[in-house]
Order: structure tokens, then C-alpha cells, then sequence
């Protein structure tokens, strides 16, 4: 009120002269809250001494204030002159009540006047204090934030006039508008001591140099990026960390900051302690002082030796980011498809154009860069079209024809009902800064910027560890889903683990570190470093920021890399006893063919009861046991010859059904569960059998006191979730053989042991742990897997898979009558090793047979040249010096087409396959055979239909 307006009242109001001096009054106590505001910043005392002025120079009563919180009031109350009855008022507001005339203040715009308090107040427990009185509350207001009401009591003899309560109001406007600063600046300092906080985590370095060039600032990015701790690095000058032939460019770019403010995004290189250079990107600002003189400068260093062909679009982010947090100026606006329907003063004051003019988009491409309208107008087309949120960048041409950098972003709005309304978004000047003006603006869009253009997820927690900001959010997961939730919630069973390390961060005031796997919802894992760090404003721990990062890929290629390692060092194994037994393979069963052969031969010449024969036969069971053995060994390390058929699995446990029934006793349930229609497999019926038999010896053993043993067998399809947890499972179609028992089962360290050669655990001299190693060769050879389930105390269940394949089984060979293995027919024998060819002569002599013999290739030449026409076999070795057995029975061929060819050998398979021996019709015996074995493949061969005659080329 002014001075005129107050002489005004003196000659018109016909109130008395103590009206006046209470107007008078207003105006000195406005002139001492105009004051208490400039000087006074604490909240509280501020608000108790503007009570305490509204009482001692005016005619008011009493005075109180109250604020509110989400419509409800919160302590402390101020008031004075209240001379004690204010306390009723507080029980009240305590208990979130209000009193009529707050709620009247609240909802009205102006000054609400009560003239009869005890009628118009009823609820109110002062109603009856303010007998005779006049009160005036009004809304505490300022931007739109409501802090509460003020109010004031006045004797009603004394009146109320238009003058007073405009007086009043702007008392009250003005203590809005204190609270309003106030509120402000506490929220300035927490943004920027947060900031500080982010910075303490990131990986960028960040050196600040006075004026002289002398470090102020070094963070522990700079210190690991420069190799040198804060501790040498503070107080040095700033061109230490400069290589000298960079010296020059490095005075340019100060002189250029000095001009502009800025150097935006520049690739140099810098030196280490130890004198090594490193290319980083580097952006300088200038520091000033509140009074906006200029106190030093800032760089922001980040290494990009790794990254900078990678990351060529972060680079350029990055350099928009860092032109954001040191150059703020907005422009808002909304588009909704035609014109700008909304923009904003900062606009207009930035391009000079007419108010009165619609703004198109036609303006908008006339003011962009030529050489950035192509990109940025896709960018914003493709967003247009899809309706998404999005950041843009291009420069615009300013009224001055200057162009300058923006950052846009911008945000689809849409109605209640999921209609598109409009984009609205903003434009950010990233080449210059307001930097006193836009001091809280600043602070938020560093922050921001820190958080977007992290590589890890960012997130600010409060006390209760609640999630306040984060950059971004995981996959299934929204950013309102995660706002106001305890972190540890989303940890699953690491809840405890993570709040543990959280408390620790806030009651610690220190770093922490853990690594946490979580389960997204869509069933996956992702693993977590994560590392947390305290947010101190003032001295007290606020909150903290937490920084972390998806180390999943690490992690999983770790676990691959053992899963590698693993099989390598089994394949290395098997290889080893593949190559054990391939060595000694050749000459050891040429050794036990002789041995067993010749011990057979004597022991049928011995009468029973001769010592001799006892002898002979301990020989013998010894020769046998040690070609068993090695038959192991190769299986093992599928190095065996296997003669692999078309088979039907079920025909094949079909016809052990009763040797195995025999096998396992009587205290044991056998059963089976054959599928219908089940396809074929590519296997040796001998080995598959040995396979069964292997099987169902080790349930029997593991069920000493009586079972169940099952024989399963299925079609079944291997999907790709099924060789992801099983390697060297190749997908695709397989006929399954389970053999399950109710036994005793084993431990995990015991099933992974299981197929190890050598690994038993039976006691000493009950096994020699080759037996599921050999399962394990022969299922391996033929192409398939086996995989064992097996729980302690709830049995086992070994499941064997083969590749199937359509084609019809093949037919059986013709049985030979094993009582008369005798015959009459010529026989040619081609064996280099002098010993076995001499027990082949003989065993084949004394069965009848004309036995014509060769050391060699060329001496089977000649036998074939003086005796062609009389031969009806030729029985050869398949590795020979000089001329191999296939190459032998090609040149026989020519001359005798019809004669028929065994093959034998010693040797393991690999070896075998590379004389091509092998093929499908081939026959073949392999070493060390005994006389029945030898004698009923001759019969085979030469009885056989189908038998392979002499193989051309």
C-alpha cells in the first residue's frame, strides 16, 4: 500500500484513528517480512518471526501459520499473541483435522473473511476465544505449490476494509514466495550433492586446473586412466599429463575456451606417469565463481583406445551429453501433425519469428542445417510413424544466422483412451550455457545425462533403499514398476545378500561390491557387478547411488569355457586309452590269437583229469580275460572294429529277454516296456548286446537285496533345450534304450565319475571299472549318447540314445550249424606273422579244408597263378607290408572273379577303415579269434548267398 492510499483512508474512512494505526502498522510489518526474507534463509525461524512481526506493530490478536503436506498439516505450528489458547488448535491439527476456515483458505484464491466466528466455526475448538473478533485466513501460495494457510485475528470493533486485506495478502504473498525460494535452493544443493555423487562412480576422468594451470581436481577416473594417485596429481601442472608435441594444440584449445566457454568432444592423447600415451576424448569447460568470473577450467577424459571404431554413435552422444551439462538453454513445444501448436518464449526469443505466424514444419526444415536435415528428418520420421519416444540431434540456424547445436527429445502424448494427440518435447542449446539463471536446471541435466548415457544401469536410492531415479530398467520390467521399490526386492533369494550390502553402504559411509544373479521374468538369468556408494548432503548420509553392470556374457563364457575345458580333458582321456590300446593293439592280439588258439588246440588233445589240460585251460581263461580287456580298451577309446547293421532295438532285447531273466535272479521284477513302431539304428547287434548286458550286470549289482529292473524302449526327440544341458547332443530325431533299476542309486560325485575307465566302486577284485566305460565307447562309436539319472536311495536310470534313420533293418547272415564246422573246399591264407598263418594252416587243415598258404602279397600272386581255378576262399590280413589285403584281393579278383574274401586283423578300426575294408557285404574276423570263431565265419562266407566276392578297385 502506498503512501497516497494511506492519506486516502485518513480523509475518507470514517473508522477510528485505531483502524489507522493498524493500517500503518501493516505497512511497517510488510517493510520488516520484505527484509526478514532477503537475510533470513531458515525456514523455521523465519516463518516464527513473521508471526512475531504481524503481532507487535499491528492490531492483530493473534497470528498462526500452518503447513500442510498432501492437504494435511505437519509441526512445527507458528503462532503469537496467542497468549496459550493455540494449543486446543494444535490437538486438532495433530490429528489431521482442519478447521473450517483453513479449509475455506485452501480452496479460495484470495483473503477469506470470517465476521462471526462462534457461528461460522462451530467444529473449531478457538470458535468461542474468537468471540467479538474478525479472522482472516488465506492460502500460502506461490507457483502453484500450496505450503498452508496464514491467520489472523482482529477485534471487530475495529473493521475491515479492501485496503487492509490487499495489505495482508501481500504479506502473505510474500512469505509464499520466501517459502517457495527456500524450498528451491534445499532442492538445488541435493541435486547438486548427488551429482557429486554419480561423478564419484563413473568411469570418466574429470580435472579441474585453476587459472594457473594447477590441478584442483582429480577423481579416481582420471586416476586410473593417468596411472597416478589424486594424492601426486593435486597442486601439479595440468601439462604433465600433456605428450610435448601436443603442447601447442593444447594452448589453442584453452584459447579457444577462453573465448567460447567450450571445447565440445576432442580427440587428443594424453601420457601416464610411466610416459605411455593414451587416445581419449576430452571436453573443456570454464569454471566460474557466483559472480560469474571465470575461476579455471574442467575437462571430462575418456579413454576410447578400445572403443572408438565401436562406439562411433556413443562418441557422438557424448558430446551432445557434455555440450548439455555445461550449455543449458530449453525450448518447449508441441506438434500434432501440422503445426507447432505450442511453443514456448525461448523459442521465439532464439529465432525472432513472428508470434502471429503459425510455426510448420516447413519452418522448422528452413532453419536446419543443410548437412544434418537428411538424418534428423528420418529420425524424426520414423518416430512420427511409430509413435515413440526418441532423441534427436541437428543444428538450427539462429535469428542472426548463426547456427547452433540442440539435443531434442521428445514424448507422444495420448488421451485416456490410447488416442494419439500430440508430440510434445523439448530442444536443448548444447553450444552455450546459462549458467546463474539455469543453476537447478543445470544440476537435474547433468544428472540426467550421466544416468542416459551410462553403459551400466544407474540408480539413486533413498534410506529405506528405495529406487528414486534409474536410467534404465530390465527387460519385463517399466520404470514406474521400479520407482519407490526397495532395490533388494528384485534380487529373488538374494534379498538378503543385497540389503546387507546396501545397509552396509549407508551405515558405513563406504563403497561396497557384490555380484548378484537375477531371474527375469521371462525364466532367463542375468548376472550383476554392482557397486554402491553413500549420497552425503550436509554431513548426513541421504541415500545412495548404485551402479551396475551386466557382466552375463562374462559369465556365461566363463561357465562355457569350463564346460570346454571339461570335455576336452575327457576326449583328451579317451584319446589317450584309444591310443594306449591302438598301440598295442595290432601285435598284442596276434600274441593272444597264437596264445589262446594254441592252448585250445592242446587242451582238446588232453585227456580229463590230465594236470596238463588244468594247466592249459588256466592259460587259456587268462588269454581270454586279456583279449576281453583289450576289446575294452578299444571300445573305450572307439578305436574297436565294429561291424555296424540296421537294427531293430526291440528284437534285439527281445531275444536276450530270457538270458537276462537268468541273469539278474529271481529276487528281482524284470520287465519290459517295448514301443510300438519303433525305428531303426545303425549299430553292431554284438555291441549293443554287450551294452545291454553291461547295463543290467551293474542294476543287478546295485540291488543286492531284490528290485525292480525295467527295459524301456521309445522314439524320442531331441530339441535344442535339451543339448544345451547335455554337449556333444547333436538335435534330431533317436530311438531311446533305458534301462532303469529301484537300487540304491549314487551320489553327484559318483555319476560324474561313472563312466571314467578304471573307476569302480566295488571292492578289489570284483571289477575292473572298464565295464560302463566301455558302454560309454560303444555308444559314443555308434553315434550316440547315454546320460545316467540317479538319485541316493531312489534307484538309477541309464538312457541310451542312437541316431534313427529310415531304411529297412538288414537281414540276419545265415546261421551255421556249429555242430559240424568242418569242410572240404580250398582255402588261401595271407598272413605276414609266420606264427598266426601256421595256426591258421592248422586249425583250417585238421577241419578238412585244402589249405594253401602266402607270407605275402606276391606269394599269393603265384598260389593264384598255379591254383586259380581250385581256390574257393582266400583268408588275408589287412595290413601287410608292401601290398595290403584289399589291395590283394582287387589283383586276385582278376584272375579268379568267383572267389570269395575274409578279411582279418589285429588292428583298431581307425586303421582298418583307411584299407577300405570296412564297406557294407565286406566280411571280416578280427584278432585274436579262437578255432570255433575262425572256423564258423569260413562257413559263413563260403555258405552265404550274398558273400562278397574278391572286391575290384
Amino acid at each position: 500500500m502506498s503512501k497516497t492510499e494511506v492519506d486516502r483512508v485518513e480523509e475518507q474512512a470514517p473508522q477510528s484513528e485505531t483502524l489507522l494505526v493498524h493500517l500503518k502498522g501493516l505497512l511497517v510489518a510488510l517493510r520488516k517480512v520484505t527484509q526478514l526474507i532477503l537475510q533470513e534463509k531458515d525456514r523455521d525461524r523465519l516463518l516464527k518471526r513473521v508471526c512475531e512481526i504481524l503481532v507487535e506493530g499491528t492490531a492483530f490478536q493473534d497470528v498462526w501459520l500452518v503447513l500442510v503436506e498432501n492437504g494435511v498439516p505437519v509441526e512445527p505450528f507458528f503462532y503469537a499473541g496467542t497468549n496459550g489458547h493455540f494449543e486446543l488448535m494444535a490437538e486438532q491439527l495433530r490429528r489431521g483435522g482442519l478447521p473450517d476456515c483453513a479449509k475455506r483458505a485452501l480452496s479460495a484464491p484470495e483473503v477469506v473473511v470470517v465476521d462471526d466466528p462462534p457461528a461460522q466455526c462451530g467444529d473449531c475448538p478457538l470458535s468461542q476465544t474468537y468471540a467479538g473478533c474478525m479472522v482472516f485466513p488465506m492460502r500460502l501460495e506461490h507457483a502453484g505449490r500450496v505450503f498452508g494457510w496464514l491467520n489472523v485475528s482482529v477485534d471487530s470493533s475495529l473493521g475491515w476494509n479492501e485496503e487492509g486485506r490487499d495489505c495482508f495478502a501481500e504479506v502473505g504473498n510474500h512469505v509464499a514466495f520466501s517459502l517457495w525460494s527456500i524450498e528451491r535452493e534445499a532442492q538445488r544443493q541435493s541435486l547438486e550433492m548427488r551429482y557429486g555423487a554419480v561423478l564419484a562412480t563413473t568411469g570418466d576422468a574429470v580435472i579441474s586446473a585453476d587459472m594457473k594451470g594447477r590441478i584442483t581436481t582429480f577423481n579416481d577416473g582420471a586416476a586410473q586412466l593417468l596411472g597416478c594417485p589424486a594424492s601426486e596429481a593435486l597442486g601439479q601442472q595440468v601439462a604433465l599429463f600433456c605428450p610435448d608435441d601436443l603442447l601447442d594444440e593444447q594452448r589453442k584449445l584453452l584459447r579457444r575456451m577462453l573465448e567460447t566457454g567450450l571445447v565440445p568432444a576432442h580427440e587428443t592423447e594424453r601420457l601416464t606417469r610411466d610416459g605411455r600415451r593414451v587416445p581419449v576424448e576430452i571436453t573443456m569447460t570454464l569454471r566460474t565463481d557466483e559472480q560469474g568470473r571465470v575461476v579455471g577450467t574442467t575437462g571430462i577424459l575418456r579413454n576410447i583406445s578400445e572403443r572408438k571404431a565401436a562406439q562411433r554413435a556413443v562418441k557422438e552422444s557424448t558430446d551432445h551429453v557434455q555440450e548439455i551439462l555445461d550449455n543449458t538453454r530449453i525450448q518447449m513445444w508441441a506438434f500434432n501433425g501440422e503445426i507447432y501448436s505450442y511453443v514456448n518464449a525461448e523459442w521465439y526469443a532464439y529465432t525472432h519469428q513472428d508470434r502471429s505466424q503459425d510455426l510448420t514444419p516447413e519452418v522448422w526444415t528452413s532453419m536446419v542445417h543443410p548437412d544434418d536435415l537428411a538424418e534428423a528428418g528420418a529420425t524424426w520420421m520414423h518416430h512420427w510413424e511409430a509413435k515413440t519416444e526418441h532423441d534427436n540431434y541437428f543444428r538450427l540456424r539462429r535469428f542472426d544466422g548463426v547456427y547452433r547445436d540442440f539435443f531434442c527429445h521428445a514424448v507422444p502424448m495420448f488421451d485416456d483412451e490410447g488416442r494419439f494427440r500430440h508430440f510434445q518435447g523439448y530442444n536443448i542449446d548444447i553450444t552455450d550455457r546459462k549458467r546463474a539463471e539455469q543453476a537447478l536446471r543445470e544440476s537435474e541435466e547433468r544428472l540426467h545425462v550421466v544416468f542416459d548415457s551410462s553403459a551400466d544401469y544407474l540408480m539413486l536410492l533413498d534410506l529405506e533403499h528405495k529406487v528414486q531415479m534409474i536410467n534404465r530398467v530390465e527387460q519385463g520390467l517399466t520404470r514406474e514398476a521400479v520407482i519407490g521399490t526397495p532395490l533388494y526386492t528384485l534380487a529373488g533369494p538374494h534379498e538378503a545378500q543385497v540389503k546387507g550390502c546396501l545397509d552396509r553402504v549407508v551405515g558405513e559411509v563406504g563403497l561396497e561390491q557384490w555380484d548378484t544373479v537375477y531371474s527375469r521374468p521371462d525364466g532367463g538369468e542375468v548376472t550383476f557387478s554392482s557397486m554402491g556408494a553413500p549420497i552425503i548432503v550436509s554431513g548426513e548420509v541421504t541415500g545412495s547411488v548404485v551402479s551396475s553392470r551386466d557382466i552375463s556374457d562374462r559369465v556365461k563364457l566363463e561357465a562355457e569355457k569350463r564346460k570346454i575345458e571339461a570335455t576336452s580333458q575327457q576326449s583328451r582321456k579317451m584319446e589317450a586309452i584309444g591310443r594306449l590300446a591302438g598301440g598295442v593293439a595290432h601285435d598284442f592280439n596276434n600274441l593272444l590269437t597264437i596264445i589262446n588258439s594254441y592252448a585250445e588246440l592242446a587242451t582238446t588233445n588232453l585227456r580229463d583229469g590230465d594236470p596238463l589240460k588244468s594247466d592249459l585251460e588256466q592259460i587259456l581263461t587268462a588269454g581270454q580275460r586279456a583279449a576281453g580287456l583289450t576289446r575294452q580298451l578299444l571300445a573305450f577309446g572307439r578305436k574297436q572294429v565294429m561291424e555296424p547293421r540296421v537294427l531293430d532295438l526291440n528284437e534285439v532285447v527281445g531275444d536276450m529277454d530270457r538270458m537276462l531273466s537268468r541273469l539278474i535272479g529271481e529276487d528281482i521284477e524284470f520287465s519290459t516296456m517295448l514301443a510300438e513302431g519303433l525305428g531303426h539304428v545303425t549299430a553292431d547287434p554284438s555291441q549293443v548286446e554287450q551294452v545291454l548286458m553291461n547295463l543290467v550286470v551293474n542294476a543287478r549289482d546295485a540291488m543286492p537285496r531284490g528290485g525292480k529292473l525295467t527295459i524301456e524302449t521309445a522314439n524320442v526327440e531331441l530339441g535344442e533345450e535339451y543339448a544345451k544341458k547335455h554337449p556333444d547332443t547333436a538335435v534330431g530325431s533317436y530311438v531311446m534304450l533305458a534301462v532303469t533299476d529301484t537300487g540304491a542309486g549314487m551320489s553327484e560325485e559318483v555319476r560324474r565319475q561313472i563312466f571314467d575307465p578304471f573307476y569302480t566302486t566295488k571292492e578289489m577284485g570284483q571289477g575292473t571299472g572298464l565295464g560302463l566305460a566301455t558302454v560309454y565307447g560303444i555308444v559314443k562309436q555308434s553315434r550316440g549318447n547315454i546320460w545316467v539319472y540317479s538319485e541316493l536311495g531312489e534307484g538309477t536310470v541309464f538312457k541310451v540314445y542312437l541316431p534313427r534313420i529310415e531304411a529297412e533293418k538288414t537281414k540276419a547272415l545265415n546261421k551255421v550249424d556249429t555242430g559240424d564246422l568242418r569242410g572240404h573246399e580250398t582255402i588261401l591264407v595271407v598272413e605276414d606273422e609266420d606264427a598266426v598263418r601256421e595256426l591258421a594252416e592248422r586249425i583250417l587243415s585238421s577241419a578238412g579244408y585244402e589249405v594253401l598258404t602266402a607270407a605275402n602279397g606276391g606269394e599269393a600272386l603265384l598260389q593264384c597263378e598255379q591254383h586259380g581255378s581250385e581256390m574257393d576262399l582266400v583268408l588275408t590280413d589287412v595290413v601287410m607290408p608292401k601290398m595290403s589285403g584289399k589291395e590283394l584281393a582287387n589283383r586276385l579278383s582278376e584272375v579268379c572273379p568267383a572267389l570269395k574274401v575274409l578279411y582279418m586283423s589285429g588292428y583298431t578300426e581307425n586303421t582298418i577303415i583307411q584299407h577300405g575294408v570296412l564297406d557294407e557285404g565286406t566280411h571280416f574276423i578280427a584278432k585274436p579269434f579262437n578255432s570255433p570263431e575262425l572256423l564258423e565265419k569260413i562257413r559263413v562266407v563260403l555258405e552265404s548267398e550274398n558273400s562278397t566276392k574278391a572286391p575290384r578297385g
